[in-house]
């Protein structure tokens, strides 16, 4: 998943709306798949990998 999100946001985007992508992509609930999320994007940010707007 995380290469995945990685060619998503070489655009800006919605937090909500790759959450929705995600779901919809994977077997996996929406709650789950925001928790994984945040938890990437955390690591992203944190390596000044992304910048969030």
């Amino acid at each position: 998943m995380g290469a995945w999100v990685w060619n998503r946001i070489q655009e800006p985007q919605t937090v909500g709306g790759l959450v929705e992508a995600i779901a919809s992509e994977y077997d996996v609930t929406l709650d789950r798949c925001q928790q994984d999320l945040f938890a990437l994007l955390q690591d992203l940010f944190a390596a000044q990998l992304i910048e969030v707007k």
